[in-house]
């Protein structure tokens, strides 16, 4: 009797330890792919230089814009009337 005690404890250890083994191979392969994911999410970000570079070509195309509606803006003011 103690001896079928002992058999079910060892094949009930046996398969316990083989399912962890699993869940923790598992997460390691999760891990690995989240590193990877992060690698490759850091190739892809926009640096400062580029960030800035394209704020300043925003810039550049805004202003004539403004300038343009400050101009209609002035023509309003005045009542219609061509300043120049």
């Amino acid at each position: 009797m103690l001896e079928i005690a002992i058999y079910v404890m060892g094949l009930f250890i046996s398969i316990t330890g083989f399912y962890i083994k699993r869940v923790y191979d598992k997460m390691d392969a999760l891990e690995q792919d989240l590193i990877n994911h992060k690698l490759e999410d850091a190739k892809i970000y926009a640096t400062r230089n580029e960030i800035s570079k394209v704020a300043d070509d925003i810039k550049d195309l805004i202003t004539p814009i403004a300038q343009k509606l400050a101009s209609i803006e002035e023509f309003l003011r005045s009542g219609g009337k061509n300043t120049h």
